[in-house]
């Protein structure tokens, strides 16, 4: 991203949309890394993904800059909204039986 901005400020328009390409070519591979179902995979992309968009906020008085993202936009959407959705029965999320949740808390009490 340093580059894309550093590209953009001094090499010129031409060279600002070529990084601008390179990076939208690789989007898809860190969607599917984001989308994967290691934790580990999955989560390491973030850091990069929140830089990218704050980037991206950047251009946001530029509607046809955004538009050339935008397809990647959506698809970066709705692998955070799958992300953010527990599966059933996940450890370490409370359980949805509020009978799991007294006992809980009389052993608790117990102890």
């Amino acid at each position: 991203l340093d580059v894309w901005d550093r590209l953009s400020q001094r090499g010129g328009e031409a060279a600002g949309e070529g990084a601008a390409d390179l990076l939208r070519a690789s989007m898809p591979l860190l969607l599917a890394a984001l989308a994967s179902d290691g934790l580990e995979v999955s989560s390491s992309t973030m850091p990069f993904l929140h830089a990218y968009l704050g980037r991206l906020r950047k251009l946001l008085p530029a509607a046809s800059a955004i538009a050339q993202h935008e397809a990647h936009l959506q698809q970066l959407l709705v692998q955070l909204a799958r992300r953010s959705v527990h599966p059933d029965g996940a450890a370490g999320l409370p359980s949805e039986d509020p009978d799991d949740d007294e006992t809980s808390f009389a052993d608790f009490r117990r102890e």
